[in-house]
């Protein structure tokens, strides 16, 4: 098994995989976190 790299690559993201946080802007506006609450929290109080 080959070596699995651990580290992050801004501009390749932005490049190619930008559509992830575009998409998932509305829904950061829609769930409407609060101060100190963390967007994981929200999601488990939709779901």
């Amino acid at each position: 098994m080959g070596k699995i790299m651990d580290s992050w690559n801004a501009n390749l993201y932005d490049s190619k995989h930008s559509f992830v946080s575009m998409y998932g802007e509305s829904l950061i506006e829609l769930l409407a976190p609060r101060k100190g609450e963390s967007l994981i929290l929200a999601v488990e109080q939709v779901t």
